[in-house]
């Protein structure tokens, strides 16, 4: 018999495995898709104008600087107030307010006065009638003067003063005036003291002032206009005195106060001891001394 033929050996190739999608493999591929796109949108933000001027804001002003300054302290605090006002919205740049007055037929007694702000464009009309918002004008032979214009505020700090034809020795009851509102702002906690130019600071936001005229003088007292805040910086002892005379008859005392900048004050003492007539004999003086104002 011839020989039996070898059969051919069965395929023993494995078969393909099946094509089913891996779920990782699309997840990574969706979230690359939104990180392009998320990038792209970041771009896009950074290259507008409100996103360059978001990358050139200047640090704030509360931060504290605690890189040295040169011959400066490594730590120095930054919060010190600005001195300059901020432009108010809606008035013109550069301005400030001031008072137009209307005058009777001497040119004698202020009749009427109108708030205004003044610029290099122009006068702005503020308030047209002063006595419209403030009644008391209305009531007396008062009109408003200007006491204060606080660097740093925007506000303007007018008082009460004589219309015309009396002896009043100064302006009184201040009060607060801002622009951006066109309206007077009453100050809760003012003295009852008279306003003169030569008690305000160089910066016109604090003014010093003592007790009423022709008493002892023992304590010196500070108001923040900005902040509406009365301050005693000074009490002395019995035996001293800021007063350098009291008279019997006669003009009234005087003090030896003033400002230095506008966060000190300087002020003589003397040695009280009785009055005098019309202060023949000033007192003796102790010494002269400074102190920090509040700020």
């Amino acid at each position: 018999m011839p020989p039996k033929k070898k059969s051919a050996p069965e395929d023993l190739s494995v078969p393909a495995p099946s094509k089913k999608q891996d779920g990782s493999t699309g997840y990574l591929i969706a979230l690359g898709v939104m990180l392009v796109l998320f990038a792209g949108t970041v771009v896009i933000l950074l290259a507008s104008p409100q996103g360059k001027k978001l990358l050139g804001r200047a640090p704030s002003a509360n931060s504290n600087a605690n890189a040295p300054a040169a011959g400066g302290n490594a730590n120095a605090n930054t919060n010190t107030p600005a001195e300059e006002p901020a432009e108010e919205p809606g008035l013109p740049v550069g301005g400030q307010v001031e008072l137009v007055n209307a005058m009777d037929a001497d040119n004698v007694v202020i009749v009427d006065q109108k708030v205004i702000w003044r610029s290099e464009s122009g006068d702005l009309t503020l308030v047209e009638h002063a006595s419209d918002l403030l009644p008391a004008l209305k009531a007396g032979d008062s009109a408003l003067v200007i006491v204060a214009r606080p660097s740093g505020s925007t506000r303007t700090i007018f008082a009460f003063g004589c219309a015309g034809g009396c002896d009043a020795p100064g302006a009184t009851q201040p009060i607060a005036f801002d622009p951006a509102l066109r309206a007077f702002i009453p100050l809760i906690n003012p003295p009852d003291h008279y306003i003169a130019g030569s008690l305000l600071s160089p910066n016109q936001r604090r003014m010093w002032y003592t007790g009423p005229s022709g008493e002892e003088q023992r304590e010196l007292w500070v108001y923040d206009f900005v902040n509406d805040k009365q301050t005693v910086a000074v009490r002395l002892p019995a035996g001293e005195s800021l007063t350098e005379c009291v008279p019997e008859i006669g003009p009234p005392e005087s003090v030896r106060i003033r400002w230095t900048d506008p966060t000190m004050l300087e002020y003589k003492v003397y040695r009280g001891s009785g009055t005098v007539p019309f202060c023949e004999r000033p007192r003796t003086e102790i010494a002269t001394r400074t102190v920090s104002v509040p700020q």
